[in-house]
């Protein structure tokens, strides 16, 4: 009778991470078999997948402990969801962990998993105080925007049209104007030293921005945000 059957449930149906290069996280996965007392062990196995279940696949940065178990009637089991993003790139990824049983209504249940790789960001350093302190400057100045990624990822790090500024109101910092995209002087952009592990992105400020205020946003390509606040 339908009473004596396996009744798999999943829980979280899906899960993602956020993590920096090189670092790993875990996360609980719970199996239960909501078949009544004295009912059906439910019985299951865990493979990977890219994108279709029915095409399992490994997917190297993802692994579940344990893969395999048996749950009796109205209990529930735990599973260890492990990301790594060792030798991953900047971005996102995503596969399915694929739980088959022996529930004769839904023998597959496929949890969507997506890991986000972002850069290990720290700063600014100074000369610049990070948000919401208020840098006072000079118009005209050529500010050092110095910041590390844990690591050389190259010069294209930065999202399209950023780093960019816009005017803010000097004492609630709130925006009064759109983003702007920023300036580098003459032919300089923005450079990295391996020895300090240390980026520069040189900002040109203007002298039409004497006796404002203004925000600069630097997006990377990660699409995270940082922002230093600025008084001419």
């Amino acid at each position: 009778p339908p009473v004596c059957r396996a009744d798999i449930g999943v829980a979280p149906p899906s899960l993602s991470e956020t993590l920096t290069p090189d670092t790993q996280a875990s996360q609980n996965m719970t199996i239960s078999n909501g078949g009544k007392e004295h009912g059906a062990d439910l019985t299951w196995t865990i493979t990977e997948a890219a994108s279709d279940c029915s095409v399992p696949s490994n997917v190297p940065w993802l692994s579940a402990a344990p893969t395999a178990g048996t749950t009796a009637a109205d209990d529930s089991s735990n599973v260890a969801v492990t990301f790594d993003s060792t030798g991953l790139g900047i971005g996102v990824y995503t596969a399915l962990l694929c739980v088959s049983s022996n529930d004769e209504t839904t023998p597959v249940v496929s949890v969507p998993i997506t890991l986000d790789v972002n850069y290990a960001f720290a700063g600014f350093f100074g000369p610049v105080a990070n948000a919401p302190a208020l840098n006072t400057v000079q118009v005209g100045q050529i500010i050092p925007l110095l910041f590390s990624l844990d690591g050389d990822f190259g010069l294209n790090i930065f999202a399209a049209g950023y780093p960019a500024s816009r005017r803010v109101n000097c004492t609630t910092l709130a925006p009064l104007g759109a983003l702007e995209p920023t300036q580098t002087p003459g032919s300089s952009g923005l450079s990295y030293d391996a020895s300090a592990d240390l980026y520069n992105y040189p900002w040109q400020t203007r002298a039409s921005w004497r006796n404002t205020c203004r925000e600069l946003v630097l997006r990377t390509n990660d699409d995270t945000e940082r922002s230093a606040f600025f008084r001419f």
